[in-house]
């Protein structure tokens, strides 16, 4: 008997006792490993997606008035994790123009329904601002988020509680306004609504 009829005679033998040939075991035990090795994949993208979280928030509102355009906006910054909130105000003139306010351009408060917890004048002592067609003039207040979050923890039950999924921990919210009230002489205000994630 030649080398190939007994490999096929020993292969025939062990199918019979159901046993299974080295290389069909290799094969399974390689299948095995490729299937686990996938499934940590799997699992470690859906953490990375489900726990991944907009560091960067922003909010942002906008409204025209008198050949203006206000833009109103408050971002979360990432490694700080105070706030800057950002007012720009663009003329839409099609001639330089110079525009009028009162002691300030504008007073901004922050609020949980009636409560104030945080107040500030936008460019102080600025009664009036030259621009020409197309120019864009921008305010920026730093805000700490300290104020938020002592105001959260002796208020816990304003806070919303949210988890996304198994792997991210519970996260807690505080739903605020921000209400921006315009210097000029209609004396117009606005609101911006954003939520505030304790730490």
């Amino acid at each position: 008997m030649n080398k190939k009829s007994k490999f096929t005679q020993e292969t025939l033998d062990k199918i019979n006792k159901g046993e299974k040939s080295e290389s069909t075991v290799k094969k399974r035990r390689l299948s095995r490993i490729v299937l686990f090795i996938d499934i940590i994949i799997i699992v470690l993208i859906v953490v990375f997606v489900t726990r991944k979280d907009d560091d960067i928030k922003y909010y942002s509102s906008s409204l025209s008035l008198n050949h203006l355009e206000y833009r109103f906006s408050i971002v979360r910054e990432k490694e700080s994790r105070n706030y800057l909130f950002s007012l720009s105000i663009k003329s839409n003139s099609t001639t330089e123009s110079k525009f009028i306010y009162e002691k300030s351009i504008a007073q901004l408060t922050i609020h949980y329904n009636e409560d104030i917890i945080y107040s500030s004048t936008i460019g102080n002592n600025v009664t009036s601002i030259d621009l020409l067609p197309g120019e864009l003039k921008r305010f920026v207040i730093d805000i700490t988020a300290d104020n938020f979050n002592n105001y959260a923890k002796e208020h816990t039950e304003h806070l919303i509680h949210e988890k996304r999924s198994l792997w991210e921990s519970e996260k807690k919210y505080l739903p605020l306004s921000i209400i921006i009230k315009l210097n000029t002489r209609e004396a117009v205000s606005t609101t911006l609504s954003f939520n505030h994630e304790v730490e």
